[in-house]
């Protein structure tokens, strides 16, 4: 990235955010609907991006109104919330519930042409790019229209609320499961071409089926190169389920959800680039897990470059050891290294971030080959301090010292992916500290590596060594009941067993004593 960029980067893509996220949060949905006075539409947001709502429109068969904050035509509307009203004009939100509740207006006194029709609509909330509709063939006066399971029903009110859905079960069964078929996902990558620079949109339709977990959703371009950065224009490689240009969607079972997933093309000032086709990804993944559900593949043509972000040559600070000049210069790798040919995906799944001396260790990374031919790799992990290795590795038999002490060979077909656990431990007489933990996938001689910091701590303490518990009983008097003596006895050598033999005696005598009165 040039100096230009990085001077203006947070003035940049706050101007991004703002004129794009009513497209970039395309993922609005209508759920729930009053056709009676006071008539409201609400909307459910299961994203975590807010959400500008200027230029959105609400219609229905008679009309389209535009939604307002009320105090000013077409004014900047943000909410991040997971649900929110939409009222005409003239009505008062303490009509619909004495609760706090996020609402707008649409510009005119009824919502649609002439309000909702109580005998029946069709409501279409959108943006110019993306809609959500419902229908409904009549209303109920006290009940509203809730989407339930996929399903429109009449229910009980709920604003600003999850719907009162539970399960109503069909006459034609008995206590059977609904069955919201498998989970699906579509994607359509832009229609034109883009250019390097620029921030693009890609279509995710999304069926959640029986899935009711929350989801992190990303977009993401990575072949022959990869040009998608996360707003702090680092490029989007590893750690995909964390990178803050994901979505979270909060799914429901049964639920059909169109997404407009964000991709933040590099910016190519240089030429490193070429124009052309490329592969891109939408992958979903678990949330709470990190367990990808589904992916599928886009193509997305680049051509020209924006320069809006590029800066010319001489405004560049000097790079003596630099290849270009350029307003971006390399900086310690805490990545993957950017090969010239990267036909191999790898992504950090789980690591450690602390170690202790001699504790076994997971790491697991995800290795694809997004090539059309058979690739060989071996991938290996390592601890290190500069040139001097500090961990073994576990090969599946032993554990042995060395950089490539838990090398795993692979031979990966074309589109193949496959998750890989790495083990690890730091060597015995490490010094506690800060050292570098490094995941290598090696094809010939090309590597590309993923590096990290980890914190070696020391040894768990080993408990101090316990003999064979043994009882002892002491015989006492007639009139005196036996008094059982319970504790710990440490091994004693028998060549030894001699010297012990009074230090006993004694202190049998001792406790013999205590209970002679």
């Amino acid at each position: 990235m040039e100096m230009f960029y990085q001077s203006h980067k947070y003035f940049l893509l706050s101007l991004l955010l703002v004129c794009f996220i009513p497209y970039a949060s395309g993922c609005l949905e209508i759920n729930e609907v009053s056709a009676h006075d006071p008539e409201w539409v609400e909307v459910h947001n299961p994203c975590s991006m807010g959400v500008n709502l200027s230029l959105w429109y609400i219609s229905d068969s008679q009309g389209t109104d535009e939604i307002t904050c009320h105090t000013s035509y077409n004014c900047t509307l943000q909410t991040s919330e997971t649900y929110f009203i939409i009222l005409g004009r003239n009505t008062n939100v303490t009509e619909v519930t004495p609760k706090s509740l996020v609402h707008f207006f649409v510009d005119d006194s009824s919502i649609g042409g002439w309000g909702l029709n109580n005998g029946g609509e069709d409501i279409n909330l959108s943006n110019g790019s993306y809609s959500s509709l419902m229908s409904y063939s009549s209303s109920s006066s006290g009940m509203t229209w809730s989407l339930c399971n996929g399903t429109w029903t009449e229910k009980d009110p709920t604003p600003g609320e999850d719907n009162m859905c539970g399960y109503v079960q069909p006459a034609n069964e008995s206590n059977e499961t609904v069955d919201f078929g498998e989970f699906a996902l579509s994607v359509y990558g832009p229609s034109s071409s883009v250019r390097f620079g620029d921030f693009a949109n890609v279509k995710a339709v999304i069926h959640t089926g029986n899935e009711g977990v929350p989801l992190r959703v990303v977009a993401y371009v990575y072949s022959p190169r990869w040009i998608s950065n996360d707003l702090e224009g680092n490029t989007i490689r590893i750690g995909l389920n964390e990178t803050d240009t994901a979505l979270i969607l909060d799914a429901r079972k049964g639920h059909n959800v169109t997404l407009l997933l964000p991709v933040f093309l590099k910016s190519n000032c240089d030429g490193d680039y070429s124009a052309g086709v490329y592969t891109g990804r939408v992958r979903i993944y678990e949330d709470l897990t990190g367990g990808v559900i589904d992916e599928e593949k886009f193509n997305i043509t680049l051509s020209g470059i924006n320069s809006l972000f590029c800066a010319d040559a001489q405004d560049c600070p000097s790079c003596p050891k630099c290849k270009k000049t350029r307003c971006s210069y390399p900086s310690p790798a805490t990545g993957p290294a950017q090969t010239e040919d990267e036909t191999e995906f790898m992504e950090l799944l789980s690591a450690s971030d602390s170690a202790e001396i001699g504790v076994p260790f997971e790491t697991v990374v995800r290795i694809e080959n997004i090539e059309d031919v058979s690739k060989a790799v071996s991938v290996y992990s390592y601890a290190y301090e500069g040139s001097r290795c500090i961990s073994l590795g576990f090969d599946g038999e032993e554990w042995k010292h060395g950089w490539t002490a838990n090398s795993h060979s692979l031979e990966l077909s074309p589109g193949e992916s496959l998750n890989l656990t790495l083990e690890n431990k730091i060597q015995e007489g490490t010094s506690p500290g800060i050292y570098s933990f490094r995941v290598r996938l090696k094809e010939g001689e090309k590597k590309t590596d993923i590096t990290r910091t980890i914190n070696v701590t020391p040894a768990p303490e080993v408990p101090e060594e316990k003999g064979d518990e043994f009882a002892v009983t002491i015989i006492p008097d007639e009139d005196e009941e036996e008094v059982p003596v319970t504790g710990m006895a440490t091994s004693i050598d028998t060549a030894q067993k001699s010297d012990h033999e009074g230090l006993l005696d004694a202190f049998i005598s001792w406790i013999l004593s205590i209970f002679k009165f």
